[in-house]
This record gives structure tokens, sequence and C-alpha cells, in this order.
């Protein structure tokens, strides 16, 4: 099956109107969360013919109905849609395609610079340890992906690749991504991934305190058998 095969195969769930509101609400609620500042982070759903798209050079909380961009498998605007000149389609694109492509269960993903992952992600850091349940349960490990250009194709053969058992991924010295079946799932990934991240910093932190006795602030992570049985409740 090709990669516009898979993405003209899935229907939505929602009306592209109900797709549409609910991108820009997710959007907003990135920027205003400080999951991304600036211009950065994009995001996309997936849709019948390709995907919606946040543009290029908006903050996302700018994210407006009549500028989200809507594109097929091979990053043209489909036919019949209008998106007020002259905003483009993020220049991510390819690494949302390859992601809806690796996985057929995908239909939401964000882009992010959240602080504390994106830290964890330039210090080359995977999240492969848990310090509490809802890490195992809900993110499973999060691997990191080699730096590689971003908004390239390598990028997006390294993420599809990384992404086949894994809904979060650590971006080395760039950002997260977080895989969902919907925005309202991959948003709750990316809240949860960077409080994970913030508490996992710290405690790598305590764990290499030095000169005065730190052991009762010494972090416990959790084994391989109790992890195993958190995963398994799914």
């Amino acid at each position: 099956m090709t990669l516009s095969d898979t993405l003209v195969a899935v229907q939505p769930t929602l009306p592209y109107r109900g797709l549409l509101a609910e991108l820009c609400r997710v959007s907003a609620r990135v920027y205003r969360s400080g999951l991304s500042r600036g211009t950065s982070g994009n995001i996309s759903v997936r849709t019948a013919e390709g995907m919606l798209i946040t543009p290029s050079g908006l903050a996302l909380d700018e994210v407006a109905e009549n500028n989200v961009c809507h594109v097929d498998a091979q990053g043209q605007t489909v036919d019949g849609w209008q998106t007020r000149l002259p905003f483009k389609p993020s220049s991510e694109w390819v690494i949302h395609q390859a992601l809806y492509h690796a996985r057929p269960d995908c239909h939401a993903v964000i882009h992010a610079h959240s602080v504390h992952a994106t830290l964890l992600a330039a210090c080359h850091q995977p999240i492969n340890r848990h310090i509490i349940a809802e890490s195992a349960y809900h993110l499973g490990t999060v691997p990191l992906v080699p730096y590689t250009m971003p908004g390239s194709h390598a990028l997006a053969n390294e993420v599809a690749h990384a992404a086949t058992d894994a809904n979060c991924l650590l971006l080395a010295n760039h950002g997260v991504l977080v895989l969902g079946e919907d925005l309202r799932e991959a948003f709750y990934r990316l809240e949860l991934l960077e409080t994970i991240a913030e508490m996992v910093y710290k405690a790598r932190l305590l764990e290499q305190q030095h000169g005065f006795d730190m052991e009762d602030l010494k972090p416990q992570w959790l084994g391989r058998e109790e992890v195993a049985a958190i995963q398994a409740l799914k």
C-alpha cells in the first residue's frame, strides 16, 4: 500500500469544520501552556486526503481556520482548499506525513519544544526509566532520535522508524514529537511528557549531588517487573 493509499483509506471522525476548530483550539492550548513559544512547533490532524497542518511562520496561538493548510501526501494543497495567502504548510509537514504512513492508528501529531523534554533531548537523554506509574502507563519508553536536519526526509525516516513502538519521541537538539488517536490524546501526552521530563531531569540532578547527605532525596526508580505490571493493565 502506498502512502497516498494509506492516507485516503482513513476517514476522519469529525467533519473538517470540526477538525479545523479542534486544531485551532489545541494549537492555542499548546502555546498558552508554554509547551512551545515564538513561532516554533507544528500540529496536524489526519484527513482522508492527507492532513490539516498549522502554517509556517505563525505562533500556535495565531492559528485560525482561514490559515490552516490542507495538504496531500506530497505536500500539495488539496484541490478546492482555500488558505489565506501567503501562508504555507509547516516546513516539517514531511515528518508528520512519515508518521501517518508508519502508524495507521495515529490521527494527530504535535511537534513542540517544551523546556524540560527538549533539554533532555539536547543532553541526548532518552526517558528509559520510570519514576511514577503514570509515566510507564501513558508514555512508555521515550526514545531519543539522533540529530538530523529539521524538516528533512532523513529525519522523517528516523522518526518513522522510532515511532513504530513509541508514542512520544525526543529529537536530539531539536524538540519533541507526540502521536495520538486524536488531538486531545496527543495534547495530553505532550503535557504529561513535559511533566515527566521535569521530574526525570530533577531526579537525575539529585542523583548527582555531592558533598552532603542526600540519601533521603535519592530517587527510587520503578523496576522492570513493576513497569511490566503497570503496562499490562492496558
